[in-house]
């Protein structure tokens, strides 16, 4: 019976059924296993054994004849387990990979999340024992370049990996973003090449497995021809690079260069002159710095710097070729692209970046405006300058219009969109206005202009045209005006949902988007203070023009100034909204009252905790107070909700001193409102005395008349004591509110008139009734209530 080699090595066969030796079956016995057949097929093939059978076949010995079939059976099913062996270790192998990770080489242990290279090599030494490590080594390189440059291997014609960048790049905008997706590539592949270089030594940089017993000819034989461990990882390495670089058969960066050179098209030839100019510094400037990266990865990783007494060792001379031919063929890249002129590269990189911003929100919907004189033409203008455009707000002055803003230019990733692009015009005008070349000398002066110009362009785009554009259309979304019709007091259809107050939620979120916004700006353009970041504080700061770096500080500040001024405007306009529609609520609540909803009768019971109105309006504030806390800083949030506590003050005050009476019953319910309309002002801020001050007076009208002297001026009967409500709120402010008791007036003969223990209690006081004459409500504001708090203090 035939043994199922294939089933039993991949595990599909229990163990307990295997035919095949423990050692080919278990996974933990690879490594062995591998080295194992391969001695076992350098026996098969041994060319003396061979003679040998050869040799006693031609005698016709019937036993010889027996012993070669059995010898051949035995070679192939050498060859079927070498086959199904070597197809576990690369599954396993492509498995481990695939399962990707951290490149970490700091520790021999595995650890989650990392990659596991320990494996990785142990699998490399056994698949080496098949032919030379073919498999694995195009596994590899395959894999690396299917899952990190998928547009290399999109299909096997010449042109395909190009398809991605040069499909339909007739228009201006088109190849700007072929520009960019080509130096993002260029990008990656430094980035891959490098992580995998460190990989690459770490994984194949094993030592070659000697039999026990060995021949010593054998073995010195096979040390000439086979990899050695530092020989390997530069065979690897080659072989990644040219699957990368210049496998045109099936896709690489060449192909991609190539074909996007062919394939540029304009209106005039100048058109084409002008973007392949363009297209080949920047290929020029990105195949340098990626030459000079690929060689110093390889210095670090792969190449030794000095071996003493070892230069005619077969594996340093291979190590020595290997390295010579890769540097000779990038060094041949970047020598075979063409130098372009900085001004016209830098006027194309210019427009390049306002496309690149205008179009980010274009394609998340925004209508943007060009004005008439936004013509300039690069054989003309010796610079170029981006027009200021404006926004078509009136398509988010709907309800939806709103919606669609939320979940269009103001989305976090398209308002990082211009930053992204930015920092790479950054890096590109860097490196293009840079150091260069090892002969090339800096011009700083150049460098440090094209740097501010890119700085300043930005902070337009982004001020002007983008975040300025959106805070003028917040300020007219907010509607100041409280709706005409009463309020509900959350009894309606929706009465578990709060009043917006006016505000809607959206308008504090697009606020804290618009907040972190710059806060990203300002972190990833300008990164004050940041060496080393290659941003524009940065790169200023090393060039030593001082003009250009106090022109880019003013540019900034003009951002910053602009954002904070609109954003003042649009809170300001907020409190007015919520202060509106409280003031709406509050009086809404007076709705079949006729002296307020204090003046309640003794014999009315006291069921509800707070008024229906002041319940909905603290209820309101606190919704509104989650979304206000999320989009304002904290000193922000302080200063606003502070000056919501102080209106909301005024409101309840104006209320009650012109239109409102207090009884004893009313008293306490005024007490409850003044305890919860304070407990949602602590919300923030730290100053909210002018609520203690009302909660003094309170005591006025809970008071009988017969204790108002005491109440009035303390327990000692002197004027000037400290304990009184005359000293403590001021002598008007308590004789005015004491006004609004309910037993103040009483009916006379004509109309109304004073009660006789008011009489009585002025006349003992030795002082005026304030109320004799119009009260200015204004007097008694929070602002000029705490102004005269506790004057002793």
């Amino acid at each position: 019976e035939p043994i199922d080699v294939e089933s039993e090595i991949s595990g599909k066969t229990p163990h307990n059924d295997c035919k095949l030796d423990p050692l080919f079956t278990l996974s933990e016995n690879s490594l062995e296993a591998a080295h194992a057949l391969k001695a076992l097929r350098t026996v098969v093939q041994s060319s003396s054994i061979n003679s040998v059978i050869d040799g006693s076949n031609k005698a016709g010995n019937n036993i010889t004849i027996k012993v070669k079939e059995r010898f051949e059976i035995t070679s192939k099913l050498i060859d079927r387990v070498s086959i199904a062996l070597e197809s576990r270790l690369l599954t396993s192998f492509l498995y481990i990979f695939q399962q990707g990770g951290t490149y970490d080489f700091s520790t021999q242990t595995s650890k989650q999340g990392r990659l596991n290279w320990q494996s990785l090599r142990e699998l490399a030494e056994g698949l080496f024992c098949f032919n030379g490590g073919q498999k694995v080594q195009n596994a590899y390189v395959n894999q690396v370049v299917t899952t990190r440059f998928p547009e290399f291997s999109r299909a096997e014609n010449a042109n395909s990996g190009v398809e991605s960048f040069v499909s339909g790049a007739n228009n201006d905008l088109e190849m700007d973003s072929t520009r960019s997706k080509l130096s993002g590539l260029f990008h990656r592949v430094a980035e891959v090449c490098s992580a995998e270089f460190a990989l690459i030594a770490h994984v194949f940089n094993f030592h070659e497995y000697k039999m026990v017993g060995g021949d010593l000819d054998g073995i010195k034989e096979s040390a000439g021809t086979a990899t050695s461990a530092e020989t390997r990882p530069l065979q690897v390495a080659r072989l990644l690079l040219h699957r990368i670089i210049s496998d045109n058969n099936r896709g690489g960066l060449q192909t991609c260069i190539n074909g996007l050179l062919a394939n540029i098209k304009g209106e005039s030839a100048f058109d084409i002159g002008t973007k392949k100019l363009d297209t080949f510094v920047v290929i020029h400037e990105k195949v340098n710095g990626l030459f000079t990266q690929l060689e110093e990865s390889m210095r670090k990783y792969l190449i030794k710097p000095h071996i003493s007494d070892e230069h005619d060792h077969p594996s340093v001379k291979k190590m020595s070729m290997a390295s010579s031919a890769l540097l000779h063929f990038l060094n041949s890249q970047a020598l075979s692209l063409s130098k372009g002129q900085r001004q016209g590269y830098f006027n194309l990189e210019l427009r390049l970046l306002h496309h690149e911003c205008c179009s980010s929100l274009e394609q998340a919907g925004a209508r943007l405006i060009r004005p008439s004189s936004s013509r300039n033409l690069p054989e003309t203008s010796p610079e170029y300058k981006a027009p200021i455009l404006s926004l078509n707000k009136d398509i988010y002055l709907t309800a939806d219009g709103r919606q669609a803003l939320m979940e269009g230019i103001l989305k976090p990733n398209v308002l990082r969109q211009p930053l992204i692009h930015a920092t790479d015009s950054l890096a590109r005008t860097n490196l293009m206005f840079g150091a260069g070349g090892a002969h090339t000398l800096v011009d700083h002066e150049s460098r440090s202009r094209a740097i501010f110009v890119i700085f300043d362009q930005m902070t337009k785009f982004y001020g002007n045209v983008y975040l300025f554009s959106i805070m003028d259309l917040l300020e007219k979304i907010i509607c100041t005006t409280a709706p005409g019709h009463a309020p509900d007091l959350g009894r309606g259809n929706d009465s578990d949902r709060p009043h917006d107050l006016g505000v809607e939620q959206g308008f504090w979120l697009a606020l804290d988007r618009i907040h972190t916004a710059a806060n990203a700006f300002d972190r990833e353009l300008w990164a004050e203070n940041k060496v080393g970041s290659s941003r524009v504080w940065d790169l200023l700061i090393k060039t030593g023009n001082h003009a250009n770096f106090a022109a880019a500080k003013e540019s900034r500040y003009m951002l910053f100034r602009g954002i904070e001024e609109r954003g003042e405007t649009c809170i300001f306009k907020a409190l007015d909204a919520v202060s509106n529609h409280v003031e709406w609520i509050i009086v809404g609540g007076e709705a079949g009252t006729k002296k307020g909803p204090y003046a309640l009768p003794s014999s009315s019971a006291l069921t509800d905790s707070t008024s229906p109105s002041i319940q909905y309006v603290t209820k309101s504030l606190r919704h509104q107070f989650v979304h206000i806390q999320s989009a304002l800083s904290k000193p922000s949030l302080a200063r606003f909700w502070t000056a919501v506590s102080m209106r909301l003050f005024d409101c309840i005050v104006a209320r009650l001193l012109l239109h409102y009476q207090v009884t004893i019953n009313g008293s306490v319910m005024l007490s409850r409102d003044i305890d919860s309309l304070h407990g949602v002002s602590l919300l923030a801020g730290s100053n909210h005395s002018h609520w203690d001050m009302l909660r003094e007076v309170i005591t006025l009208y809970m008071t009988p008349p017969d204790n108002m002297k005491s109440i009035l001026m303390g327990p000692d009967g002197d004027m000037r004591s400290s304990k009184g409500l005359l000293y403590l709120v001021g002598q008007e402010k308590a004789l005015v509110f004491l006004s609004r008791r309910w037993d103040y007036r009483e009916k006379g003969s004509i109309g109304t008139k004073k009660s006789d223990w008011v009489f009585e209690l002025f006349r003992e006081l030795e002082l005026k009734d304030p109320t004799d004459v119009k009260i200015d409500v204004t007097l008694y504001s929070a602002e000029n209530w705490r102004k005269a708090a506790y004057p002793a203090s």
